[in-house]
């Protein structure tokens, strides 16, 4: 249980720091790169040893996280720059409901369970997400451009990715129990490719912006909870949850506390459709957890 309350806290500071960054003109592409050579350095912190060494590359795991690490620097950057161009919730409503194609595809390639009850719930659990994060007319940013409505689908498809990329890896026996290492390679990669697109913006001359220590400092404070917020998740698959219960559960209890946060702390207002969301929400992770 500690490892999916330590899951679930550790994504919700996330999304929370990414509401705060805008306040202090925090910039996203720096801090993202911070955030993750931080995340490898809390994995040596860890782990209590370097978990990169030359053996690695021969891993049965490292061409999956190879490909997980190209992907978190590509969706965190795309996340940022469609929130500021469609607006958070309709952004963060495409993230969360990703666990669909991750449950489908569980359930329907790899044989997890499928009872009545257990659809029942991952169905209430989307639209509770759905309710959650109405309404959608609080679109942040104008629609300009209509290429842009294609924008939530990528977040969408692309949080499903990830998903059915990082329970693969546990699926197939990639990772032995208690075995994160590879956690650090795919943050280390994120980092790597995170450096290469910067550099290339700053040798073309395409509005790389200059280091800060605000930014540095803003990545430092990202990178230590999403290290966590994986670290517990791979402990949860290695405990031998199946796949299409944990990941709605997660995704539910961040949003939900992600709201309260948002309502305590920054004085965001609830509707009648997030209340029903709550409900909903609740009666959903019961019926999953059957």
């Amino acid at each position: 249980m500690i490892y999916l309350i330590g899951c679930i806290v550790f994504s919700a500071i996330l999304n929370i720091a990414f509401k705060i960054f805008p306040k202090f003109e925090i910039d996203n592409l720096q801090a993202i790169i911070v955030n993750y050579f931080t995340c490898v350095l809390t994995g040596f912190v860890v782990t209590g040893y370097h978990p990169i060494k030359t053996e690695t590359l021969s891993e049965p795991w490292f061409p999956l996280a190879f490909v997980l690490g190209l992907l978190f620097i590509t969706v965190f950057n795309l996340v940022a720059y469609s929130v500021q161009k469609i607006g958070v919730s309709i952004i963060t409503v495409s993230q969360k409901i990703a666990t669909v194609i991750t449950v489908i595809y569980l359930i329907l390639f790899l044989g997890e369970s499928a009872a009545a009850l257990k659809i029942l719930g991952i169905i209430g659990t989307f639209i509770a997400i759905v309710l959650i994060n109405h309404p959608f007319k609080n679109t942040e940013k104008n629609l300009s451009s209509k290429w842009l409505l294609f924008l939530p689908l990528i977040v969408f498809i692309s949080g499903g990715i990830i998903e059915i990329v990082i329970f693969t890896i546990e699926h197939n026996g990639y990772v032995g129990k208690g075995n994160v290492a590879y956690v650090s390679m795919v943050f280390l990669t994120a980092g790597i490719f995170g450096s290469l697109f910067y550099l290339a913006k700053m040798i073309l001359n395409k509005g790389a912006a200059k280091f800060k220590w605000k930014n540095i400092l803003a990545g430092i404070l990202l990178g230590v909870p999403n290290y966590f917020s994986m670290y517990y998740l791979v402990k949860l698959l290695n405990l031998g949850w199946e796949g299409s219960t944990i990941y709605p559960i997660n995704n539910i209890f961040i949003i939900l506390l992600t709201v309260l946060v948002g309502y305590f702390a920054f004085s965001e207002k609830l509707n009648k459709y997030n209340l029903m969301g709550f409900i909903i929400a609740l009666g959903s992770i019961y019926l999953i957890s059957q």
